[in-house]
């Protein structure tokens, strides 16, 4: 796998990653007063602050005739009294964030290292600057014990100083917090301190002590060059940040060739719009638990993206990005640094594909399949019934409790799987029911045979592609537990009064294994509540229902197992997880038909419609999608991708204007 870092030197802003462009600007923090001991004010000031025991005075914050001022000797801030006052305490001397204890020492001179002899004064944004400072810390291009970077200012002559990253992030974070955005700074020389202040008179000339400022010290430029270097590691950004025009700079393939970057705080990622929100979370939620990076991206290849956590794997044809790996980052796509060749195969290379005859119908099989899939267990010790079963027309899913088993009226020949994370199926259908732009009508199979463990069933809809692993072993055999014969039919006209008495059920009693039994009457049914033994400790009331013999057999339907621990006066006994799983698959509302033989046999519970499918009367017209051309030519790529770019207006570095 190419490691992420093999891009050593980096000449140009649109290659250097997105993730490492991208930052997440600070909130403003309303400061009430300059008390040591208010949480704000510590913490937007107390970055300033040194951690050196050995300078206690630098540990705290100094309030004098002039201001305030907390420094650590590498960075600076100053507030003046006169402009401030109603934010001073009474009190002038040295005192301890958090608690307010005063500090017996004495303060450094700081007004003898704020220089009031300048004369140029250059204004700068401060998300820009943040976010470039913050891509070379991301990135790992300056020494990672100095955080050296260079930077190029003056008006007539370029000339170049060097910072800490570090500690420049801390003083711009801190105006923003302050809530400023722009920002005023004077260089007088290199090795003196840099002043900003968001007022040019706290900058430049002799009243600057009369205004706001922050100081940062620089470091020794060693030697001239562009950006930042990191000679350990062997790394190098030549994208570097012209200060006098506040600018971020390009370098071509020569040195000589320096152009402005293309820097917008909204524009940030790729968006095709015929990704929906809730496709974007449901490929997030897929690679979520992944442990490899190369897992954590979207491979997009000739318009076609696909993501995978190794079980299942989706395709998505129509995709109008260029080729290469992104990462899921705020809803939208970002590009990747790692390889797109490194990532997994779909199927093994020596897979045997067999095609099947005959296909489902869409709308007749999601139905069925999400039903079957809210019967499915989690037990890791019995992985068959984490699965849904598909043989043929049949789909069943069971936990071992409840089992759902329908026939549908289409089905593919020969075909006997039994689907691996079958959630991911749903998840995807729900996706394509949900598009109106999808023509997808009819679903279509395949299966790859290959190396050990490598076997996987294929759904084929309009615009994706389904791969999921099959599940090996045998799935039970669900029709030797079905009785050939159902004596007693009890129908409940409302299900909404059965979820109703259901709410009469504490927490504590359901942890506790609470059983619900049911005792049919003249014109109704008694349900009573009962503890793991069987024992009955309350009554949840009746509900409206009527009872008669029958002799009739279901192959189909949503079965169910009573508990045995009812007693025999009771018609049938079942724990509440079991009936609250019973009434999701059949739904809340509507007639609800209960056959049963007596109370320890298996109960087939059915809804009013007896789950057979009823399609729409008006169905949903999809329209069908044009043809997306094949983006072979580089240039044409490199079109759409600004025509994407302009679109792709997300606001991730958005802040207010002061």
């Amino acid at each position: 796998m190419k490691n992420i870092y093999d891009n050593r030197q980096v000449r140009r802003w649109e290659d250097i990653p997105f993730t490492w462009r991208v930052v997440d600007a600070p909130s403003q923090v309303k400061i009430k007063s300059f008390n040591p001991k208010d949480k704000d004010f510590a913490k937007v000031f107390g970055v300033f602050a040194s951690e050196d025991e050995l300078r206690p005075a630098m540990t705290g914050v100094n309030f004098d005739d002039k201001g305030l001022c907390v420094t650590d000797a590498h960075k600076l801030v100053y507030f003046p009294k006169s402009k401030y006052a109603q934010y001073f305490p009474k009190e002038e001397g040295i005192f301890e964030f958090g608690s307010g204890r005063e500090i017996g020492d004495r303060y450094p001179n700081y007004t003898a290292v704020i220089s009031q002899n300048n004369d140029e004064v250059y204004q700068v944004d401060v998300v820009k600057l943040l976010t470039y400072c913050k891509m070379i810390i991301e990135g790992k291009y300056c020494n990672q014990t100095t955080f050296h970077c260079n930077f190029v200012y003056g008006k007539d002559k370029p000339k170049m100083i060097g910072v800490n990253l570090k500690f420049l992030i801390s003083i711009l974070e801190f105006w923003l917090r302050m809530g400023f955005n722009k920002l005023f700074m004077s260089i007088e020389a290199p090795n003196r301190g840099v002043i900003f202040s968001p007022y040019e008179k706290g900058v430049k000339g002799k009243n600057i002590l009369d205004y706001p400022i922050t100081l940062l010290m620089p470091v020794m430029v060693v030697d001239d060059y562009f950006g930042a270097r990191d000679l350990d590691y062997d790394r190098e950004c030549l994208v570097h940040y012209v200060i006098s025009e506040d600018e971020i700079y390009d370098v071509g393939d020569k040195m000589e060739d320096v152009k402005p970057a293309t820097f917008d705080r909204n524009l940030t990622s790729y968006i095709d719009p015929n990704f929906s929100a809730y496709e974007i979370k449901m490929w997030s939620k897929l690679i979520s638990k992944s442990f490899m990076p190369i897992l954590d991206c979207v491979k997009i290849k000739i318009g076609v993206a696909t993501i995978t956590n190794l079980t299942t794997f989706i395709n998505k044809s129509g995709i109008n990005i260029p080729d290469g790996l992104y990462n899921i980052i705020n809803g939208s796509l970002s590009k990747s640094t790692l390889d797109i060749d490194d990532f997994p195969n779909i199927v093994a290379k020596d897979s045997i594909v067999s095609e099947y005859n005959g296909k489902f119908e869409f709308d007749e099989f999601r139905y069925h399949y999400d039903n079957a899939l809210k019967c499915v267990g989690n037990d890791e010790l019995r992985p068959t019934l984490m699965s849904v079963h598909i043989n043929e027309s049949l789909i069943e899913g069971s936990n071992g409790k409840i089992l759902y088993r329908q026939k549908l009226k289409t089905f593919v020949d020969g075909l006997d799987v039994m689907i691996k994370e079958p959630k991911w199926l749903s998840e995807v259908m729900y996706v394509i029911d949900d598009d109106q732009t999808n023509s997808t009508n009819d679903i279509r199979v395949q299966i790859y045979t290959g190396d050990y463990n490598s076997k996987k069933v294929l759904f084929v809809f309009d615009r994706y592609e389904v791969y999921c692993r099959i599940e090996e072993g045998k799935y039970p055999n669900t029709q030797s537990i079905i009785p050939s014969m159902l004596a007693n039919n009890l129908v409940v006209d409302e299900i909404s009064s059965i979820t109703d008495a259901m709410k009469l059920i504490t927490k504590e009693q359901v942890k506790e294994g609470a059983l619900i039994s049911f005792k049919h009457g003249e014109g109704a049914t008694e349900l009573l509540l009962a503890d793991t033994s069987g024992s009955v400790i309350g009554n949840l009331g009746m509900v409206k229902s009527s009872y008669s013999n029958k002799n009739e057999s279901s192959e189909t339907g949503l079965f169910c197992m009573p508990s045995p621990k009812g007693a025999s006066i009771y018609d049938f006994t079942l724990e509440f997880k079991v009936l609250k799983d019973c009434i999701d698959v059949c739904g809340k509302k509507g007639k609800i038909n209960i056959d049963y033989n007596g109370s320890t046999t298996i109960l087939l519970m059915q809804n009013a419609n007896n789950f057979d499918f009823i399609a729409s009367k008006e169905p949903k017209k999809k329209a069908k999608t044009a043809p997306v051309k094949n983006m072979t030519d580089e240039n044409e790529r490199k079109v759409q991708e600004l025509r994407l770019r302009a679109r792709a207006r997300i606001r991730i570095l958005a802040l207010k204007s002061n």
